[in-house]
């Protein structure tokens, strides 16, 4: 029984049923263990997702952060590529979290935020850190900014598969430079301009 073992087989019934339809019993059906050797590795459920997330970054910051670091690489397309990574990571997330429409209720949505509030925290940081090598300050209320921003990215990426069609990828990548640009700048370089 390895960590592997229990994330691999946690994902694979995430992304076949949904992380709300999925048991640890489950989990431990796929994995060939007893339920109770999954609880010697993780405590819960959502810290087995939290770790396919976590590895998820990891990947994300191995694979853009020498395009992040770039200095001829302009500030805008920066924050553009950066919240491009957010919202695939937010239909990934939702796929792993609900699969489809049908299993998404109210509480889920609620309970969802305060599971990944860390994350909002990390990306506004990591926001934080493109902001400074670009020469900009980094305050306390950049920082709020900051998180404004994740935010509201968030909320915009909710409203639309809500009030559109859940699976409206294209439309979204499509429309998100003119969120950016509109959100970023009004919301964190406000002060810059």
């Amino acid at each position: 029984m390895s960590q592997e073992d229990i994330k691999s087989a946690a994902l694979k019934l995430f992304s076949q049923y949904s992380y709300v339809k999925t048991t640890v019993a489950d989990i431990a059906s796929v994995a060939g263990i007893g339920k109770g050797s999954i609880y010697l590795v993780y405590k819960t459920k959502d810290d087995i997702l939290f770790s396919l997330i976590d590895d998820s970054i990891q990947e994300i910051k191995g694979q853009y952060e020498p395009w992040f670091s770039d200095d001829s690489i302009s500030l805008d397309s920066k924050v553009v590529t950066f919240s491009r990574i957010i919202i695939e990571q937010l239909f990934k997330m939702r796929d792993l979290m609900f699969g489809s429409f049908e299993n998404v209720e109210g509480r889920e949505i609620q309970d969802i935020y305060n599971k990944f509030q860390n994350y909002i925290d990390l990306a506004s940081d990591y926001l934080l850190k493109i902001i400074a090598d670009h020469g900009l300050s980094t305050t306390k209320d950049r920082k709020a900014n900051a998180n404004e921003y994740i935010l509201s990215l968030l909320g915009r990426f909710i409203i639309y598969i809500l009030g559109h069609d859940w699976n409206s990828r294209q439309d979204i990548y499509q429309l998100l430079p003119t969120w950016v640009s509109s959100m970023f700048h009004s919301l964190v370089l406000e002060d810059f301009e």
